[in-house]
């Protein structure tokens, strides 16, 4: 039997290209290629018209002035193609990938960025910090205080010092009330009697080794000398609170501070889970002890990390 011979036209070929989807997909990527703009040179340096006028309304609200003068005007142009200059040669030195300052300010910046998409910069509401505090309850105690005399001492002498608290404890021993300073020791710029105060009031006058010592001492017995940031003391501990569950009121701006700062750090967790399943991460050395994301090696879209010398 003899076959048929169709003859070869234009139209022909077109349904043919039509049904081949490789054709298709062809033809469609030469049509984006076609119509898509041509890439951006390197040595292209472009200022956009519109981003040229905020700029310089952003200038002129900085300098407290309606509108940049041409002079003025034209030092922000000059100004803004230097740094644009300075940061393409910074970008062709490599400096953005070996310089250690850069690559800090690069990481605190995406941390940042972690953080403001997910709204963990937004000051919370009363509700979130109330439930919050609710569910860290136990985190949130009243500082234990003390009440205490004490004798300063400007002397460096070891007899005069113990001559003080020997005379110290006699008065003690002869007054009705031991609660009272006795009149002794070097003259001292506030009261020597001091109230029921928590820990952390009493550390930005005393210091924080000086709190940390009085704490432990007996109550109702004169210590040997504590130094504080102002000199020495000879200390007695008339009264002391324990530390107590405290209410929201006491506690509410470290619950804010402290609510804020677990935010932020959810938020950049979050953010580097969802990086690591696009990277190879393989870090010279021990194998991790881990059964995280970081210790797994991720097949989708592997890109290689390296840390650490070439094994």
């Amino acid at each position: 039997m003899t076959e048929t011979k169709h003859p070869v036209t234009p139209r022909r070929i077109f349904r043919a290209l039509a049904s081949n989807r490789l054709a298709q997909f062809l033809a469609i990527g030469a049509a984006l290629f076609a119509v898509a703009p041509p890439p951006e040179s390197p040595r292209s340096i472009h200022i956009d018209e519109s981003d040229m006028v905020a700029l310089q309304a952003a200038e002129a609200r900085r300098i407290g002035t309606p509108q940049l003068s041409d002079k003025q005007a034209q030092r922000l142009r000059a100004g803004l193609i230097d740094d644009e200059l300075l940061y393409r040669e910074a970008l062709r030195l490599g400096i953005d990938k070996s310089d250690i300052v850069v690559r800090r300010r690069l990481i605190q910046r995406v941390r940042m960025l972690a953080q403001d998409l997910a709204g963990a910069s937004n000051a919370p509401s009363e509700q979130e910090l109330r439930s919050w505090f609710a569910a860290t309850r136990q985190r949130w105690r009243s500082q234990p205080k003390l009440r205490f005399v004490h004798v300063f001492i400007r002397r460096n002498s070891k007899r005069d010092v113990a001559a003080l608290r020997s005379a110290a404890i006699a008065h003690d021993q002869a007054s009705t009330s031991n609660q009272a300073p006795p009149p002794l020791g070097d003259a001292f710029p506030i009261s020597r009697l001091v109230p029921l105060t928590s820990l952390d009031d009493l550390e930005p006058m005393y210091g924080s080794a000086f709190v940390t010592a009085v704490q432990a001492l007996s109550p109702r017995s004169w210590s040997q000398p504590i130094a504080s940031k102002l000199g020495r003391h000879l200390v007695k501990v008339i009264e002391r609170a324990e530390s107590q569950p405290a209410t929201f009121e006491q506690v509410r701006q470290k619950v804010r501070l402290a609510y804020a700062l677990e935010q932020k750090q959810r938020a950049v967790e979050a953010f580097l889970s969802a990086a690591r399943r696009r990277y190879d991460i393989d870090i010279a050395g021990p194998a991790l002890r881990s059964s995280g994301p970081v210790a797994r090696r991720q097949a989708a879209e592997p890109r290689s990390v390296a840390m650490g010398s070439a094994r």
